[in-house]
Formats: C-alpha cells, structure tokens, sequence
C-alpha cells in the first residue's frame, strides 16, 4: 500500500507535466504543417524510458541556448502527446487530445521501449478499429506469440475479419460463397495459417467457427483437424503447436481475468477501481502470477487442509464464493503459519466483488488496526482476517480491525473457496537487451 508522503510525491512529479516551467527539452514531433514542438524535462524522460536514456545522453544530444534540442519526425504528434503524458503520470487517457490509431501508439511505445505498454493486453489490438488494415507483416508478428492470453478460435475470428477486409469481392457470410471466394481468402491468408494453432481449437468451436471456412484451409492441414479429433493416436504431419499462454486467465472456478487485474492492483496499493477509469491501458498490466494452492471442492473445505497446503507460501489471496453467489475474500501479504499468534501488517485488505459480473460496484476494505490484521490460529473459527472481519472457517464477518464491512450481513455459507498464491513477475532480459540494441542502431542512423 502506498503512504501518504509516496502519494504526494507521485502527484507532483505528475503536475511537471502541465505546470513547470523549468523545461530543459524542446522536441519536434511529425514533419511539416503536422509538426509540434513539446517540451520536457530531460531527468524524467531519462528515468522513465531506456530509449531516451540513451538518446539524451552526452554521446548523442544536441543543445542551444542551454536547451537538448530533439526530433522525432516519424511519429505522430497525437501519438507523442499521449505517451509523454504516459511518461510524466503512468496513465494513457485520451480525454485531452484526439484518440490515435491504437497501432500507431503502441508502435511508438515499442520504438520507446516503454516495456509496460508494449507487454499489454494484445487484444486490444485485434479488437482496435485499424486492425483490419494493419500489415500482414505485423499480422504475423502477432500470431507468432505465444502471450495472446486469447482462445485460439477467437484469433481465427480476427484473422478471418482481417481477410475478408483485404477482398472486398468477399460476403461477409461464407454461405453465398464460391469456390473462388474460398480460394481468395485462402491465398489472403497463407501466410497466417502455419500460426493459427487449429489443433487448440475444441471440436465445437471448430464446428461453428471454423468449418464454415473448410474450404479456404490447405487440404493437407483440414485432413489433419480431422484426424486430430476423429482419431487422436494417429500420427499426423502437420505441426501442432503449443497452446498460448492465458496471461491473466486465473486456474479459477470463481473468479476471471477481470478479477485479477482488481486485485493485482489492490495488491500494489492502488485503490481505485481501473475498469471505471479512462485509462486504455489501465486494465490490463497484471505484475503478479496468481497460483492455485487450493480448491474446496477438489481438496477439501476443512481447516487442516487450508494449512497444510497454504501455509509457508508467501502472500496468498483467499476467495470465497458465498451460498448467495457474491465473492468476497482477503489478501495475506505474509505467511499463513498456524503460529497461533496475530501478524501483524499494514498491507493486507478484505474484499466484496459483489456477484462476480458487476466489477462497477465492488468493495476494498484496508486493514486499519497494524497488530491485528491476520489471526493465524489454526483452530476451526479462528483463521481469517482481524478479529472477525472476515473468519474463513467460522464464516462470520464483523468489523474489528478493517476499514468496512464487506457484507451486510454478519454470517455467510460456503459454496466453493480457492486461495491462491501471489508472487511477482520478472521482465525477460533477453526482450529488454534486443530492444536496446535495437534503439542503440536506430538512434545512430539519425
């Protein structure tokens, strides 16, 4: 959880973005009548992007008059002034400039290396008005990855929209089409289909979603399908790439993606809702993985068993899904011990998610009593959080030792409960050493 005083500090530098006056960078942004000339402060945009860490360095940078001197005319001004304001406050808001096209902004955001934004939800790509006109080069370089965090069927629904898009002698339903038309989007998509993972397709959703379009897959790859479902053992000689990873996709029969991008911000202190906010990007960063420990109906509903494979885990969260289907729960950010004794921590908190759909209308309760944040006894009423704020075993709540209620009501039955266990993300190095080779050739090209 953020302190106060850290708070404070993060929204001054934020306000340098709008009110300094003591700029010391003066970059030319587009070429032209579309060029714009923005100002900046050469220690933040150091510290904040490793593109310009380099660029502004002694080697590189130009000065007048005391001033670095800056140009950037393959971008677009539109697109600049968002991520300078990304740079400055950590948000990407669109409400004080015109919306750019989505693909240029995260183009430039990997031309910034501005990791955090490149390493969003890719969705959000195929999902973007322009995709349709994107480059099949580009196209490609999407499929490739194995981080899509998407169903595999519905990548062959973008993929498929995007071929059509290029033909416009093409119905947009593949009823009334010929054996032409097929022909004409199997040569749009050739290249595509060797990074469409169809053997991660069910056999339902190929039905309706993919069958339809037989007639434009490659005969040799459509007699494979066949064999993969009709009879599995056969060896087949098409290759059968792995499945994507689900980047947020919780191991949960209660809880979705959603959800866990809300508690991994809950987790890192913020305690706004993201999903109210303007923010494109906001929602999708989660920096933390989140591991099944334990499932009730799987493993068993006792007390016992909650210790034996929770405790020792580091910082867990507990979700419960209550007999009248609302989800409420508590983060540990310590160990589960049965030491019979209180923990004590400032940065545990207790939850309502309401009933699972509505994420406008949830509940974050902070800890406000230090010494009696987790209850760590074992027996059958006692573990849980504060002192009845939440008692996972003895399913009561009553506040004690929280900000607030997270039920109306003091008791709760249990229909299904699950804990996982929180531990952060690293960045590849790898990606980050390309990425800087590759910023390092671009800037002495210019």
């Amino acid at each position: 959880m953020l302190s106060e005083p850290l708070r404070t500090l993060l929204g001054d530098i934020a306000k340098l973005y709008t009110l300094a006056d003591d700029y010391n960078v003066s970059i030319e942004v587009g070429e032209g009548r579309d060029m714009e000339v923005f100002k900046a402060h050469s220690v933040i945009l150091r510290a904040r992007s490793p593109y310009f860490k380099l660029a502004l360095s002694q080697t590189w940078v130009k000065t007048f008059d005391q001033i670095i001197l800056f140009k950037k005319p393959n971008m677009t001004p539109d697109v600049f002034r968002v991520l300078l304001k990304y740079i400055y406050t950590g948000q990407v808001s669109f409400v004080d400039s015109p919306e750019p096209n989505l693909l240029d902004l995260i183009l430039a955001a990997d031309e910034l290396v501005l990791v955090e934004l490149v390493e969003q939800d890719p969705e959000l790509i195929f999902r973007a008005p322009d995709f349709l006109s994107l480059e099949e080069e580009f196209l490609i370089a999407l499929l490739k990855r194995d981080d899509l965090g998407m169903d595999e069927v519905s990548v062959w629904e973008h993929v498929v929209r995007w071929g059509i898009a290029r033909n416009t002698s093409l119905d947009k339903s593949p009823e009334t089409w010929t054996i032409e038309d097929f022909d004409t989007l199997r040569n749009t998509l050739s290249a595509a289909f060797p990074h469409i993972r169809f053997f991660n397709i069910s056999p339902a959703d190929f039905y309706y979603k993919v069958r339809p379009y037989k007639k434009s897959l490659p005969p040799k790859l459509r007699a494979d399908i066949k064999k993969h479902h009709y009879v599995p053992d056969v060896e087949i000689e098409s290759v059968i790439l792995p499945p994507r990873i689900q980047v947020n996709k919780p191991d949960s029969v209660i809880i979705n993606a959603n959800h866990i991008v809300l508690l991994a911000r809950w987790i890192g202190g913020q305690d706004d809702n993201p999903f109210s906010s303007d923010n494109l990007f906001l929602c999708r960063k989660v920096p933390y993985y989140f591991k099944l420990l334990l499932r009730g109906s799987r493993d068993g509903f006792d007390s016992d068993v909650f210790h034996a494979l929770c405790d020792f885990q580091g910082a867990t969260v507990v979700i419960i899904k209550t007999g009248s289907g609302q989800i409420i729960g508590g983060y540990n950010p310590v160990n589960w011990k049965s030491s019979g004794e209180w923990i004590a921590t400032t940065e545990s908190f207790i939850f309502n998610l309401n009933y699972g759909s509505d994420l406008l209308n949830v509940k974050l309760s902070r800890v406000n009593d230090r010494a009696g944040a987790i209850c760590d006894f074992k027996g059958l009423r006692a573990t849980g959080f504060g002192g009845g704020d939440l008692k996972i075993f003895g399913h009561t709540c009553n506040r004690a030792s929280y900000d607030c209620d997270i039920l109306n009501e003091t008791t709760f039955t249990r229909e299904e409960y699950e804990v996982f266990k929180i531990a952060r993300k690293k960045h590849s190095p790898s990606f980050l050493q390309k990425r800087m080779m590759d910023v390092y050739d671009g800037i002495a090209e210019d």
